[in-house]
């Protein structure tokens, strides 16, 4: 067989060449090996990496030595060689190349390497940045890179100047719509004091928040109006009351004027007093009002209409509540309780008996005039308190054992937006 340094000398520079592409091919896989911590792997590569240069070096030299020039030790002994020799290793070196190559990347795809995880990392939406107490970085990823450089104007590089950056405002709306809200840890890395930044995409909480938000100020002034049209019911309530009881009394008037025209006409001397007397106590109705919000007017609004007919209120003692709507069901019981007293029992005293709950006012009237003969039919004014009271969730009792007793049960916060 012809030797390998008698072959024709662009064969051997076509071997040559196989060589280098070779040795640049095992550089390769050294750098894969390395990454991947598979040092031993990395070590055999490197020795057929020294193989391989060592045959390029003799190919090189055979050539040196044509032109008279001095060889590597053994480059006689070597070129020497049948050409065929040198096919066979770097076939051979061929192979293994390609077997360890194929290796590295099935190695991978299958273990969880530090590539890998910067690989993974990257492909993250969320921005991670990573970096020591001076500001120097651990691992960013390519979604922090480009907030950093959103937000500061320049290409991620310090750590603690990003965070100086944003941790007034943790939440930014860079320019593509997007909102960001950063959150800032610091960790123990290996004994090392280590700070963790994050930059979390919230645009779709946030928008929903906005309109949260909005729908929350619209309920309110919702609300609001609706607390201002409950008080003008409130009132417009209070007000029909009065006027049917101001309808009601002004019927009882118009009897009273025809009974004391006729009395007038007809002579009826003994009639004039009972009369008067009637006119004294009906009179108080025309003095009655849309009523008060407080519990001191409504005492005294009772007081004055007790005394412009001729009677006399006297509690156990006052309520405690101060809601409005119990102080007008409770003046209305009263009312009611003083208007019966003094038109069919004739009194002079109303003695109003008072106990109090967290829930309710219970409110005992009983007077001093005439207890009433037989069973108590309710009239219009009983009736229409007791149906305030019941609307309202209380309740009104009649007694006539000893004399005639009137307990109305209020709760306190009722509905009193009932005709």
């Amino acid at each position: 067989m012809i030797p390998f340094a008698e072959m024709n000398a662009l064969l051997r520079a076509a071997v040559c060449f196989w060589t280098l592409l070779l040795i640049l091919g095992y550089t390769v896989n050294i750098f894969f090996s390395v990454r991947q911590k598979r040092y031993f792997y990395a070590g055999l590569t490197l020795i057929t990496l020294c193989i391989l240069y060592y045959i390029m070096q003799i190919i090189h030299d055979i050539s040196r030595t044509d032109m008279g020039m001095s060889a590597v030790p053994y480059a006689d002994t070597f070129g020497s060689l049948p050409f065929i020799i040198y096919i066979v290793i770097l076939s051979a070196f061929t192979i293994a190349f390609i077997i360890q190559y194929h290796s590295n990347l099935t190695y991978a795809k299958t273990h969880i390497s530090s590539m890998s995880v910067k690989e993974a990392l990257d492909k993250n939406p969320t921005g991670i940045c990573y970096y020591r107490e001076n500001g120097q970085l651990i691992l960013s990823n390519h979604k922090m890179n480009a907030l950093a450089f959103s937000v500061t104007g320049h290409a991620l590089l310090n750590g603690t100047e990003l965070y100086d950056a944003v941790k007034k405002e943790p939440i930014t709306e860079p320019a593509d719509g997007t909102v960001i809200r950063f959150s800032h840890k610091t960790l123990t890395l290996s004994g090392e004091l280590c700070h963790e930044l994050i930059a979390d995409d919230i645009t779709e909480i946030y928008r929903k928040s906005e309109i949260l938000q909005k729908d929350n100020e619209r309920l309110k002034s919702q609300n609001r109006i609706m607390q201002e049209y409950g008080e003008t019911i409130d009132e417009t309530v209070r007000r029909q009351e009065v006027l049917m009881t101001k309808t009601k009394i002004h019927d009882e008037m118009n009897r009273l004027l025809l009974s004391t025209d006729n009395a007038i006409c007809g002579g009826m001397e003994k009639e004039k007093q009972q009369i008067i007397e009637t006119w004294q106590k009906n009179i108080l109705l025309l003095c009655i009002e849309a009523g008060s919000d407080t519990k001191n007017n409504a005492l005294s609004d009772l007081d004055a209409l007790a005394k412009l007919i001729g009677m006399t209120i006297t509690y156990d003692k006052l309520p405690e509540t101060e809601k409005s709507d119990t102080l007008l069901l409770f003046s209305l019981a009263a009312e009611e309780a003083m208007t019966n007293a003094a038109k069919h029992g004739g009194a002079k005293n109303l003695y109003v008996n008072i106990s109090e709950t967290d829930e309710t006012l219970t409110v005992k009237f009983t007077n001093d005039g005439k207890n009433p003969d037989g069973t108590v039919t309710e009239g219009g004014g009983l009736s229409a308190l007791r149906h305030r009271l019941q609307q309202a969730g209380g309740s009104v009792n009649i007694s006539v054992e000893s004399r005639f007793t009137l307990t109305v049960s209020i709760p306190k916060g009722g509905n009193i937006n009932v005709l």
